[in-house]
């Protein structure tokens, strides 16, 4: 499985790198961080 590096922007607008599988994107989601694909 391939990891992707995604910008996550906190409800304290501080942004931090994190390397999340596709399942994580969605529970993140379900929590409300949004993420921003590193272009």
């Amino acid at each position: 499985m391939e990891q992707v590096q995604y910008h996550i922007r906190c409800k304290k607008d501080e942004v931090n790198k994190a390397v999340l599988l596709p399942g994580d994107i969605e529970r993140a989601d379900y929590i409300g961080i949004k993420f921003f694909r590193d272009s």
